[in-house]
């Protein structure tokens, strides 16, 4: 195997900028949202770029149970609470 020294790595040229990163959270929302780490996370890329969550839902588990989609929405509505950020409710595809 042959290591790669990470000072000889160019960075990324204008050219090949990002206009978009998603990143995956633990999925706990208790153990990311409420907690420091999540919140110096969140907190990190809202002050360098501009973000913003979106809380994927599990369209089949909600379409079986009202209680379930209500629980859902209430965590979403933590998560918005807690980040102070703006947020989209994204549901699954079901087939």
């Amino acid at each position: 195997t042959q290591e790669t020294d990470s000072a000889s790595i160019d960075p990324p040229s204008p050219k090949s900028a990002l206009d978009y990163i998603l990143i995956d959270t633990p999925g706990q929302i208790e153990a990311f949202t409420w907690s420091a780490s999540g919140t110096i996370v969140t907190s990190a890329l809202a002050t360098t770029f501009p973000t913003v969550l979106a809380f994927v839902v599990d369209t089949p588990r909600c379409a079986a149970s009202v209680h379930t989609f209500m629980s859902n929405m209430l965590y979403a509505c933590s998560m918005l609470y807690r980040a102070k950020l703006p947020m989209v409710i994204v549901l699954n595809k079901t087939e």
